[in-house]
């Protein structure tokens, strides 16, 4: 927020009243029932911030399973439900074959003839820190290699990796305790690296 345009930007105050609506049949056959909300209660975020009086910290802790964006998926189901619906509010609920709700009761949401994607499907909490779940690959843009010369005391001006990738490698390779063998070492970076994150360490020059 703080006047910038937030991607999730919406938040389901109420689902109000579902009641079916229309049906279709997935691609294994079974058929799945579409259902109207009434009553439902939609506001931008910001409005309901405001009119509420709650900062960032306690809206996205205790409204990430409400707060929302639209998107336009490749999903079939998402095709055949918007062969069925209009602008208004909609949902489904069905049990998965594939993929991380595979044979778990599953709803999915609709609103503009676009499906709902809340905030908690790529958010985890860890003591009361909100971190944003992202796939990671091997295109890393967000580590930046300038003003990294003298990180660590030492200045090297060229061939030096920032800290922040060699941090971001161990995390993924290694846990704590771990021993991290750099068996070309330069300026030292990995071996500095290492012991800041409590992992033991051998170096080789």
């Amino acid at each position: 927020m703080n006047g910038k345009e937030f991607e999730y930007n919406s938040i389901l105050v109420s689902e109000g009243k579902r009641l079916p609506f229309d049906s279709f049949i997935d691609g294994q056959g079974n058929s799945i029932t579409i259902f109207k909300h009434e009553g439902y209660n939609i506001q931008r975020l910001k409005t309901f911030a405001e009119s509420n009086n709650i900062d960032d910290s306690e809206l996205y802790n205790k409204y990430s399973d409400k707060i929302f964006r639209l998107a336009i998926s490749e999903s079939s189901i998402l095709k055949k439900v918007q062969e069925k619906i209009d602008k208004n509010f909609y949902s489904i609920e069905y049990v998965p074959r594939f993929g991380k709700n595979k044979g778990i009761s599953t709803k999915r949401y609709f609103y503009k003839q676009n499906e709902i994607i809340f905030l908690s499907s790529i958010i985890k909490k860890e003591n009361n820190i909100i971190y944003r779940k992202e796939i990671l690959s091997n295109l890393w843009t967000d580590i930046s290699w300038q003003g990294i010369m003298g990180e660590g005391g030492v200045s090297l001006k060229y061939g030096k990796k920032p800290e922040k990738l060699i941090k971001r490698i161990i995390e993924y390779a290694s846990n704590n305790k771990d021993l991290v063998l750099d068996y070309f070492a330069g300026s030292g970076t990995t071996c500095a690296v290492a012991h800041k994150m409590g992992r033991q360490y051998i170096s080789i020059e």
